[in-house]
């Protein structure tokens, strides 16, 4: 097999898989002894102490103070990920890019996040949410301004059809 077809069929980087190879092929061991050994004796083998025994950089720790603090606060309104990502660089300049700020921020907050699953049936039951800021709605009639205390969007699963009101005040 090539390279890249192992590469693909284990779902491992095409320089993971070099690497392996380089491995095996200082070792001067013969591949019937190889397939005899145990995991364990091929994990030693393949996986140096530097790779498992990592410690992390500055850079990661300072982050990682950083993440639940910046994971509650983008449950706020108006704190957007970019937000947080402008603020991370005034105070580390030297700090993660922005795609990298954004997989570690993701990654945090699906392991601190608990999902569970519910089964429901079609039609069953509606889903009401009710959507941020008020907003200003026009009547088209009478030209009349008035300020959305609740604008409510609901949807029934499984169903392509939505329903929305409109809570108005006067202005």
């Amino acid at each position: 097999m090539s390279i890249k077809s192992i590469s693909h069929a284990f779902e491992l980087s095409r320089n993971t898989i070099r690497s392996y190879v380089r491995k095996f092929q200082e070792s001067g061991i013969p591949i019937e002894h190889l397939l005899q050994m145990s995991e364990h004796h091929l994990q030693e083998m393949f996986v140096s102490n530097s790779e498992r025994n990592r410690t992390p950089s500055v850079r990661w720790q300072e982050l990682n103070a950083l993440l639940p603090d910046y994971a509650a606060r983008l449950s706020r309104k108006s704190v957007t990920l970019q937000s947080l990502y402008d603020e991370y660089c005034r105070e580390h300049p030297d700090g993660y890019c922005h795609a990298q700020f954004g997989n570690l921020m993701n990654r945090y907050m699906l392991s601190t996040r608990a999902v569970g699953h519910v089964d429901h049936y079609a039609g069953d039951r509606m889903y009401i949410d009710y959507a941020g800021d008020k907003l200003e709605v026009v009547d088209a009639e009478t030209g009349k301004s008035f300020i959305a205390t609740a604008l409510g969007y609901e949807a029934c699963k499984n169903s392509i059809k939505t329903y929305v009101t409109i809570t108005c005040l006067c202005a």
